[in-house]
């Protein structure tokens, strides 16, 4: 739908543009958008009067009001999020500030509001770099607008296991939580302690200090998999800290 946002952010001449292909949720997105507020729509720091192209999606769960890429999709961050931020189970939202050009183009993109972590901050640059939107437009001529935008990092996935951080030793022995383990009966009790915390999602092992990727270091990870495996290691999600080095 078309629609005119004025300086306090009100909606109004909301119009039609593109059908769901169903009457009755077109005219709920109209009523929904129609006499509805907005933030207001800033130009070099400063609210404007404009015209711009929004939409509902509509979903069998959910629904949310945004603005489409010229396709009519919605602009989405899908298939951006980190492989390793995800093995790590990091989540968090980031706010960045764009400016979207004459012919709706990202410009600009920089970090606001920090997500708490790196990787997923600088997916959320190269994600909203992506984004394309209808011009906005001023008595028909299109003119650039500034946005911030929240990228939201959700896993949606069921937790495996407790996070814990463990080093392998040369010999195959864990460090957790700076207790050193080669016994599985002293490491079960160890584990069955962290998983009574209930702590977040996943085990992740840390390489040994000052190792290459090589075979004594491979001999290592497998006795270090030997010790959790007698130990009853609970179902969990594993991952590992990359090497120096390694390809």
């Amino acid at each position: 739908m078309s629609l005119h946002i004025n300086l306090a952010g009100d909606v109004s001449n909301t119009v039609l543009t593109r059908s769901s292909g169903n009457g009755d949720l077109d005219e709920a997105a109209l009523a929904c958008a129609s006499g509805s507020h907005l933030a207001p729509v800033l130009a070099a720091g400063k609210p404007i009067d404009v015209d711009l192209v929004g939409g509902v999606f509509w979903a069998s769960k959910l629904h949310s009001f945004g603005y489409p890429s010229p396709s009519g999709e919605p602009n989405s961050c899908s298939g951006f999020y980190p492989p390793l931020a995800i093995r790590l189970n990091q989540e968090g939202t980031t706010l960045v500030s764009v400016h979207v050009a004459t012919d709706g183009s990202i410009q600009s993109p920089s970090v606001i509001q920090s997500s708490g972590y790196p990787a997923l901050d600088q997916a959320s640059l190269k994600c909203v770099g992506s984004y394309r939107y209808f011009p906005a437009t001023q008595n028909g001529r299109p003119v650039a607008i500034d946005r911030t935008l929240s990228v939201a990092w959700r896993l949606g996935r069921p937790p495996l296991g407790p996070v814990v951080e463990m080093s392998v030793e040369q010999d195959g022995g864990l460090f957790v939580e700076g207790q050193r383990f080669s016994d599985p009966d002293a490491l079960k009790t160890k584990l069955a302690e962290i998983a009574s915390r209930k702590p977040q999602p996943g085990v992740c092992m840390t390489p040994m200090q000052g190792q290459s990727f090589n075979w004594p270091a491979l001999q290592a990870l497998s006795h270090a998999a030997a010790l959790l495996k007698a130990a009853g290691m609970p179902s969990g999600r594993f991952c590992t800290v990359p090497f120096a080095g390694m390809h």
